[in-house]
């Protein structure tokens, strides 16, 4: 049994693109975004604040007050708090996902929950900003994301210096190794 209580919400994208949030113990949030990591928001209640992706799936709250949560993003929509609430994003879960997350519980599909932290320090919170930051001034490339889901499916840990290399000449060569699922047969084509 989870030590979270779960709180489900939806989210509404207005015209000015902003968010419409409406959790479903009655709260609602209005959000938009105020650069690459922040969010701004207030809720029905008056409270309001910022809400910053620091990095390694770790969000701080921060609310006007002075007060800081952290969270975790677990995927699929969930968010496990520091103040023991786990909000669920109700709107990403559609088609057959969504039914099967639904019928089983999120839960005993996706896995246990990695805790956020409850406290953090400065050179903490700095750490993680700098490490996101390096991490998205690296371009992502079509071979490192073809590589990680062909380790992926083979059930081993992807590695750089096993990354195969690209120019504009050789795209079929990606497309072979992103659709041959890791099969001995296609490893060695590549190889090639």
């Amino acid at each position: 049994m989870s030590q979270y209580r779960e709180i489900h919400y939806t989210d509404e994208l207005l015209s000015d693109r902003s968010v419409h949030r409406r959790f479903a113990d009655g709260r609602e949030e209005w959000r938009r975004r105020a650069g690459d990591h922040y969010v701004q928001w207030q809720d029905n209640a008056g409270r309001s604040g910022i809400d910053e992706v620091l990095g390694d799936r770790i969000i701080k709250r921060r609310y006007t007050t002075g007060q800081v949560v952290y969270g975790r993003d677990q995927g699929y929509g969930r968010t496990a708090w520091g103040d023991g609430t786990m909000t669920v994003n109700r709107t990403s879960f559609g088609g057959r996902t969504g039914a099967i997350l639904a019928a089983v519980g999120a839960g005993a599909l996706l896995g246990a929950i990695v805790a956020p932290p409850l406290l953090m320090s400065e050179f903490e919170e700095d750490e993680l900003r700098r490490q996101a930051s390096s991490n998205s001034s690296r371009p992502a490339t079509v071979a490192t994301a073809v590589t990680a889901v062909t380790a992926a499916a083979a059930g081993t840990t992807p590695t750089t210096a096993a990354a195969p290399t690209t120019t504009s000449a050789e795209p079929d060569r990606i497309l072979e190794v992103s659709t041959c699922h890791a099969s001995p047969r296609c490893r060695a084509a590549v190889r090639r």
